[in-house]
């Protein structure tokens, strides 16, 4: 039985009240498996993380190829880059369960196709 001085006091909130919370009623207290998850948040963090860098990446590359650079690359060149940038957003759009390692890669392929010392250096 909660007594009127601790209603007062609130010390013990009103369950109907629209300001009662849940951590009125439980205190804050250390979950067990919020450890226990801890270590798959962080995996799917860095795996969500090199996903939106290979797409990033190729988005900026493609807008680059078809935007600042069109006019001066070779045609076998941009014909290659745009191959390559096609097939890493069609993969992207397949395999959105992919390793963060299986993006990594996929970004190491497609930055070698791009490497500014075949394409790039021409215009520099």
């Amino acid at each position: 039985m909660v007594s009127e001085a601790e209603k007062v006091s609130h010390h013990c909130p009103d369950p109907n009240s629209d300001s009662a919370r849940m951590t009125d009623f439980f205190p804050l207290l250390p979950f067990p498996f919020t450890e226990q998850y801890k270590a798959e948040d962080e995996e799917a963090a860095a795996r969500i993380t090199a996903k939106n860098g290979l797409e990033s990446y190729s988005y900026n590359l493609r807008n680059s190829v078809d935007g600042d650079l069109k006019d001066k690359l070779e045609a076998s060149d941009k014909e290659s880059l745009d191959k390559a940038i096609t097939e890493t957003i069609s993969w992207l759009d397949a395999s959105a369960e992919a390793s963060k390692e299986e993006y990594e890669e996929k970004q190491k392929e497609l930055e070698a196709v791009a490497n500014p010392s075949e394409f790039f250096s021409q215009l520099l």
